[in-house]
């Protein structure tokens, strides 16, 4: 009961202090620094959560859209009421999405509102390590890469994997920054040796790389 009142009294306090609908211009610049260019066809969406229609939600509803154009710029008018908070959605095809949050006090502080983006082309390493002179069950490797810098749940990441044994193999594929330099780097164990490898792996954007690594 307590739940439902303190939910009717937060509703009732977001309503009232809703402010008259106003029109705001948000304007923006995407670029794409792996090619050194303006970003041109990208899907801006603005989402607000908080009071719509009277009715207080959680949840971000998308309340104005737009598309940067050959000199990577938006532009979108729109008319808004009081929000607890907005949310700006990037979205181009073989490209890594960007999403930020913008602070109510922020937008609402000026009718006009600028920001600036990056966004950045997918690409996909493939990599393929076998031990293919095992010389015993001591037989070992560790590996991983060291300069990832993006952060999804199909996105290539810099923590080590390990692996045992004559007959170890193993195959991974992962998303990553295009057009970049990727590092990776490898230590190997044989016969109570071990010995340090690295080695820079050039990333075609939009298409799957591959790499093996024989040890």
């Amino acid at each position: 009961m307590k739940i439902v009142s303190i939910f009717a009294i937060i509703s009732i306090m977001l309503f009232s202090c809703a402010k008259k609908e106003r029109t705001i211009t948000i304007e923006g610049q995407v670029d794409d620094p792996s090619f050194n260019q303006k970003a041109n066809g990208v899907k801006v969406l603005l989402k607000s959560a908080g009071v719509q229609s009277g009715v207080y939600t959680s949840t971000y509803l998308t309340i104005g859209e737009a598309t940067t154009g050959s000199d990577g710029k938006f532009k979108m008018e729109l008319t808004v009421a009081k929000s607890s908070g907005y949310r700006l959605n990037l979205s181009k095809s073989d490209y890594f999405s960007v999403q930020r949050d913008i602070a109510t006090d922020v937008l609402e502080a000026e009718d006009n509102y600028t920001i600036h983006f990056n966004i950045y082309p997918k690409a996909t390493i493939h990599l393929e390590v076998k031990n293919t002179t095992p010389q015993g069950n001591d037989d070992a490797i560790n590996y991983h890469f060291t300069n990832i810098d993006e952060d999804c749940t199909t996105c290539c990441n810099n923590e080590m994997t390990y692996g045992v044994g004559p007959l170890y193999q193993n195959a991974t594929e992962c998303e990553l920054r295009g057009n970049k330099m990727l590092k990776l780097e490898w230590v190997v164990k044989k016969n109570g040796n071990q010995k340090l490898y690295q080695d820079s792996i050039w990333i075609e954007p939009f298409i799957t790389n591959y790499y093996s690594i024989n040890f």
